[in-house]
């Protein structure tokens, strides 16, 4: 088991870290201001996800075709080492 002086300097850098990203120390915020401030970020938020989901969607359709040449590739070089093989074997018999 860990020590409790060992938990208690966990628990204060954990609690410090956080706090150390809060850029205006002590300022009280009601919960008006809270939820419009929500709000616009939500709205922020909602504006930025249909071109990124776009994007993403588009990345994703060109790793599949990425995949799906390789994969033609793969095949056709398969194939080919085939023939080679078979007309290799019909001249050695």
């Amino acid at each position: 088991m860990r020590s409790a002086e060992g938990i208690l300097r966990t628990a204060v850098v954990c609690r410090v870290q956080p706090k150390n990203l809060i850029k205006e120390q002590d300022k009280k915020i009601t919960a008006g201001a809270w939820r419009k401030e929500l709000a616009s970020l939500q709205d922020a938020y909602e504006k930025g996800k249909e071109p990124y989901a776009e994007v993403v969607t588009d990345l994703a359709s060109v790793e599949v075709l990425q995949h799906n040449k390789r994969d033609l590739e793969r095949m056709l070089e398969n194939e080919s080492h085939k023939r080679t093989v078979s007309k290799d074997r019909n001249i050695t018999l």
